[in-house]
């Protein structure tokens, strides 16, 4: 498959504009769309940056890229794969819930809150409705 470069050149020319736009947007209103422009800005271009190299990576070294997709797809690094996202949402769940109970507790704001457990409850929600699928399915 050959992937072209001409739409990361224009990723590039894109987040060099947002970033222009960005630093050269003055104080007051414009604070804010100003930040929002140079955050998209900066992630636009090293996400294309990062794309170049990897087609430069893929065109030099085509048996290595052939090598890690089938390493990649290899049952066994994807089940560890899978074991470590499990773990690592066990981990968040309780992160997100202890940064809720700081919250209310500090007296801040409702909404950041309930966003919070509500992103709690959601994990939850997912959980099950997967749990239930993939049962289903196997």
């Amino acid at each position: 498959m050959k992937q072209k470069k001409w739409p990361c050149i224009l990723g590039i020319l894109l987040a060099l504009v947002l970033e222009f736009i960005g630093t050269s947007s003055g104080p007051g209103s414009f604070r804010r769309v100003g930040g929002v422009c140079i955050g998209l800005g900066a992630a636009l271009f090293s996400l294309c940056i990062n794309r170049l190299y990897r087609l430069s990576y893929e065109k030099e070294f085509p048996e290595l890229v052939h090598q890690e997709k089938i390493e990649y797809q290899d049952e066994r690094n994807t089940l560890i794969r899978n074991r470590a996202k499990a773990k690592s949402a066990d981990i968040i769940q309780w992160v997100i819930f202890a940064i809720a109970c700081m919250v209310f507790f500090a007296d801040g704001p409702l909404w950041i809150t309930l966003s919070l457990i509500g992103a709690y409850a959601l994990r939850y929600c997912l959980e099950w409705y997967y749990l239930g699928r993939y049962q289903k399915e196997m």
